[in-house]
């Protein structure tokens, strides 16, 4: 009979988290490549800041656009500048410039999602963000594959 292990742990987890990952990676990749042919429409923005994380073993910086916009009768209110996830870097200056770009625009255009009007974009199109996501997610499954081989016996410790 097999015992547990780490490598059977590890590899169950990570393929389980890996696995998961692709999926929301791939689903945000598809909007991105959709959102370059969604309608627009006038928007207007109500917030725009840095905000600090020191949660981590680093500052980390992650810009901050709210903005509304009307779609038919119905106000909606988003803070989504790009697919690929919230983005945080230890780099002010790069959360600094995304939030300049909208400071001073009180006006902007937003893409929005036509069958579900709650999903909207500042830029649409594929960003490196999306690329980044999946690469990490290929990453956790590979790894977790490889750490199920070994417990299995496939490949030598």
């Amino acid at each position: 009979m097999l015992g547990f292990d780490s490598n059977l742990i590890f590899g169950l987890g990570s393929t389980a988290i890996g696995s998961f990952a692709l999926v929301a990676g791939f689903r945000e990749l598809a909007r991105a490549v959709d959102s370059e042919d969604w309608p627009e429409v006038a928007g207007e923005v109500e917030e725009t800041g840095v905000l600090t994380d020191t949660s981590g073993r680093a500052v980390t910086f992650v810009p901050d656009v709210r903005y509304h916009y009307r779609v038919g009768d119905v106000q909606y209110v988003s803070n989504r500048i790009a697919f690929g996830g919230t983005v945080s870097m230890t780099f002010r200056s790069w959360a600094q410039g995304i939030v300049e770009r909208y400071r001073n625009s009180k006006s902007v255009r937003v893409r929005v999602c036509p069958t579900n009007p709650d999903l909207s974009v500042l830029e649409p199109g594929v960003h490196w963000s999306c690329w980044f996501v999946l690469l990490i997610a290929t990453l956790f499954v590979a790894l977790g594959i490889r750490s199920l081989l070994t417990y299995f016996g496939v490949l030598g410790a």
